[in-house]
């Protein structure tokens, strides 16, 4: 009874704008926002759980592995078409050794860039060998897709003639979004303004190289949540869960090279194999990131209506006391 006689205290108390109504309307405040973002958590976290999407993340992790080569085949050939095969290998590597298997990169970019030139754009890359390709980037799309309206609940997958549009645009938005973050890098540096500041302050430059490359992340997530899922997504929904998930993707990258060079040396275990067990731990975390962030964008979107579920959001005690502390 005291919480509502202060309550109703402080409603008393805002016609006359006093400092204590200020200090109660700001205490509210943040206690409300508190809440929310608690309920946020721990609803994105029944959700996630419920989904099922720790074992989502271990099949998608397992075609990723076997689509990977097929699927940079295809847009190897695309570019080789136009006399740019050399060109897209050497834009390629940096990409690769940045995000596949953190800390052992360079392993992983040399052998994918080998298959490529050995086996780009000549006889496997036509006949069987196209159908092939075409197949197994289908598949791994097919099962992306799948796990997305999972999580969004919904049961009617669309059909082939409007997913093979949307899978081919994504196939191709893939390399222009590396070759923009890497032209648009260059440009950024080459502006005076921006170069007179790379010059005078030294972490500018690395600055610039680690903050582009993060909003292409972003924005590649992006575009998977908003365009293919089978249903309607809101913008905002998408771009909360591509920015949250595009944050915790790179924070986990740089714990996966700590841990991996720092703490643990693979290469005593399995020898010349280490590179294997990384690849697939870190494609597999990847693929967690990137099922939550869609889980996130279904919470942010139906957050009203995942209130009212039958598992609704119970506070222990200490945690009301301590908002009632707040309020």
């Amino acid at each position: 009874m005291i919480g509502m006689q202060r309550i109703r205290d402080w409603i008393d108390s805002l016609e006359g704008g006093s400092d204590e109504a200020d200090t109660m309307a700001w205490h509210t405040l943040a206690a409300g926002y508190l809440i929310r973002l608690y309920r946020f958590v721990q609803i994105t976290i029944r959700e996630f759980l419920d989904d099922r999407l720790l074992l989502r993340a271990m099949a998608l992790t397992f075609a990723t592995l076997l689509s990977i080569i097929p699927l940079l085949a295809i847009l190897f050939g695309m570019f080789q078409m136009f006399g740019g095969g050399e060109w897209f290998v050497d834009v390629l590597r940096p990409v690769l050794m940045r995000n596949l298997a953190p800390g052992s990169g360079p392993a992983v970019a040399q052998r994918i860039e080998e298959l490529l030139v050995a086996r780009g754009g000549g006889p496997a890359v036509s006949g069987i060998g196209l159908l092939f390709l075409v197949f197994a980037v289908y598949g791994i799309f097919t099962g992306i897709e799948s796990t997305f309206n999972l999580i969004w609940g919904v049961s009617l997958r669309a059909g082939v003639l409007h997913r093979l549009p949307l899978y081919w645009g994504l196939v191709t938005i893939i390399p222009i979004l590396v070759v923009s973050s890497l032209a648009l890098t260059t440009y950024i540096k080459a502006l005076p303004l921006v170069h007179q500041a790379v010059e005078s302050v030294s972490f500018a430059d690395s600055l610039i190289n680690r903050l582009l490359p993060v909003l292409m992340v972003m924005l590649g997530f992006f575009l998977l949540y908003r365009f293919l899922p089978n249903t309607r997504v809101r913008t905002y929904a998408a771009l909360l869960g591509a920015v949250i998930a595009g944050l915790i993707y790179e924070l986990l990258k740089s714990g996966f090279i700590f841990y991996t060079g720092k703490l643990v040396q693979y290469d005593v275990i399995y020898g010349s194999l280490a590179i294997i067990p990384l690849l697939m731990v870190w494609v597999n975390l990847s693929w967690v990131v990137v099922l939550l962030g869609v889980e996130i964008c279904f919470v942010t979107q139906h957050y009203d209506l995942l209130q009212n579920k039958r598992k609704h959001v119970v506070f222990s005690r200490p945690q009301k006391d301590a908002l009632a502390y707040l309020i």
